[in-house]
């Protein structure tokens, strides 16, 4: 390995962010060392192990910026204590938002990372918000307003066990099918059930200390209310039941043509909006997860 002689002269180049007052201060720099190598025939990976020279995520200052990046290039041949040898330059990039991780763990060890975004919607409202008064008109015919709504969505990312044969790819394969486009049939995170979705979870294979690992991510959209992932459509129809006997009559027979009417929840006309509730998604447990 080599011998470091300095930092090169004017190489030192950093910036600092801040987005608000409620983020932290980002910070990011680089520095160019400055290495003699042992020999002209040293390569780059020997040079990299230079002592003292900043390791991969090591917080060099202190200042917690740890370093993400290494990079050598061979820059002259130079004379050293009687010897031509080469002159290394290796340029270090640090940075503040480097995660640091446990090398000496098991990627399965390693915490839960953690992240939320929203999701933006339109829906139809069935109430008034404040009053809770049905959409509609003075003559019970449904009014059609859509308003955009803005929901939390936890995304959940860590290092699974990465089966190196068919049949440990196919259990994944099955863990996500059974998972993918699902709601919570128990309590998670304190939400009720069937007020969190489950978007499709996602595997990415990485090679990590010499081994691969499955990086597994679960997207899981929340919603309050009550149930609110069932469909709620408006019970309304070109029938309708008599009000004697029950018997189904078509609009036309009352009103000369086939028209929509609303209907109760038992087939009668109503002057109401009436809706309907439809499971649409499929509740399963979300505590074998092991997320929360």
């Amino acid at each position: 390995m080599g011998t470091i002689i300095g930092i090169k002269d004017g190489s030192f180049s950093g910036s600092e962010e801040r987005e608000s007052a409620f983020k932290k201060c980002k910070r990011k720099y680089s520095v160019v060392f400055e290495v003699v190598a042992d020999s002209v025939d040293e390569t780059w990976t020997s040079i990299l192990n230079t002592r003292k020279l900043p390791k991969l995520l090591e917080d060099w200052k202190g200042d917690g910026c740890r370093c993400k990046s290494r990079t050598p290039r061979e820059a002259h041949t130079i004379h050293f204590n009687g010897r031509l040898t080469i002159l290394w330059e290796v340029e270090c990039h640090f940075d503040s938002e480097v995660v640091f991780k446990d090398f000496s763990q098991s990627p399965l060890e390693w915490p839960i990372e953690l992240s939320i975004t929203t999701e933006d919607v339109t829906e139809t409202l069935e109430k008034d918000v404040v009053t809770g008064a049905p959409i509609q008109n003075p003559n019970g015919e449904r009014i059609q307003i859509e308003v955009p709504r803005s929901f939390p969505v936890i995304e959940f990312s860590r290092y699974e066990a990465y089966p190196d044969n068919p049949v440990g790819v196919a259990a994944i394969a099955a863990k996500i099918a059974l998972y993918a486009n699902k709601i919570n049939a128990d309590t998670f995170l304190g939400f009720p059930p069937g007020s969190c979705f489950m978007h499709a979870p996602h595997a990415t294979r990485e090679a990590i200390n010499g081994g691969y690992y499955f990086k597994m991510t679960y997207r899981i959209t929340i919603r309050g209310g009550q149930e609110p992932y069932k469909a709620r459509p408006l019970c309304e129809g070109y029938t309708f039941r008599g009000l004697v006997g029950g018997n189904i009559r078509s609009t036309a027979e009352r009103y000369g043509q086939n028209i929509k009417v609303n209907l109760d929840l038992n087939g009668l006309e109503s002057d109401d909006p009436v809706y309907l509730a439809f499971n649409q998604y499929e509740p399963v447990p979300f505590a074998p997860l092991a997320l929360a």
